[in-house]
């Protein structure tokens, strides 16, 4: 992928810099060298002005909503490789037909490729490294993470048995929704939330060294913390609500994205549109996979 030009925002950086300095001289020229009320008066004038732009360029750096405009590219880039997969599919099925060797993980294409676009995306977005992993909810109601983004596999394994959705807490709540966020589970403090007991997860071996919660003045922290993330969002790929009075079989769930950070405080509800909009292109692309193997066969791959 080409370099993005950056020329144009180098020009303004500068002349925001030297439109900076035109703005704190006159400050100290009027202060110094005014003789009349009315200059001292100019100059804190200007200083509470500079000030005031001060805080709010940090708060609209903090907000970082120029950001989602990068977000673009890696939509682009996940559209991209699944177009030339499917394509590349079709074509094999039509041609040679398929084998074994064409499919290296469940939904064809090696989900973690499609996840590191999800991954650096979310974090050019929050300014924080964030990871993502897919979780298949299969009808017994259990969950099955399949893949994760290329940086963090080799921290959390995948190939771990399913485990109850109901020791999931984020995915629970959005397969059942008992909030008003219904389409979004976030938690901005993982640590603090399972303090409280609103945070349960597979991952926390009861057998393991327990966390242990410290506080120091008014402040807690937990110690032993086993899990990798301390903040998350996570969404449904492909939901359709279960009723009040219906049965569990008529709700609807592929599975859930997931994105965590090591860090607390990351996401904000806002970034739950970025996250649905990546699931939703996770979810039309297994439907497509799907569609391309049930109008054909697969080979076994040849002996060597």
């Amino acid at each position: 992928m080409a370099e993005a030009d950056t020329s144009s925002g180098r020009f303004w950086d500068i002349l925001g810099k030297i439109a900076t300095i035109f703005g704190i001289v006159p400050v100290f020229v009027a202060w110094w060298y005014g003789e009349t009320f009315a200059a001292k008066l100019f100059a804190i004038y200007i200083t509470m002005l500079n000030l005031t732009l001060i805080l709010h360029v940090a708060y609209l750096h903090r907000e970082g909503r120029y950001r989602y405009a990068a977000a673009v590219t890696y939509i682009h880039g996940i559209n991209h490789k699944i177009r030339d997969y499917t394509t590349a599919l079709s074509l094999k099925l039509k041609s040679t037909g398929l084998e074994n060797s064409d499919l290296t993980e469940p939904y064809g294409i090696q989900m973690h490729v499609l996840l590191d676009q999800v991954a650096a995306a979310f974090t050019e977005i929050t300014g924080k490294r964030c990871s993502a992993c897919v979780k298949e909810l299969r009808s017994d109601l259990t969950l099955k993470t399949i893949s994760r983004d290329t940086q963090s596999i080799n921290e959390r394994p995948i190939h771990q048995p399913p485990h109850p959705l109901n020791k999931d807490t984020p995915c629970l709540e959005v397969f059942y929704q008992p909030k008003k966020f219904v389409r979004y589970y976030i938690c901005r403090h993982v640590p603090r939330a399972w303090r409280n007991k609103k945070f349960k997860s597979a991952s926390i071996d009861p057998n393991d060294k327990p966390p242990a919660v410290r506080k120091i003045w008014f402040l807690y922290y937990c110690k032993y913390w086993p899990l990798k993330f301390k903040s998350c969002l996570v969404v449904p790929i492909r939901y359709v609500a279960l009723k009040e009075g219906s049965s569990k079989n008529s709700a609807h769930c592929w599975g859930f994205l997931c994105i965590d950070s090591e860090e607390t405080r990351v996401f904000r509800h806002e970034h739950w549109r970025m996250a649905a909009a990546f699931a939703d292109i996770l979810y039309v692309y297994s439907f497509q996979i799907d569609a391309i193997l049930n109008s054909g066969t697969i080979k076994a791959a040849p002996q060597k």
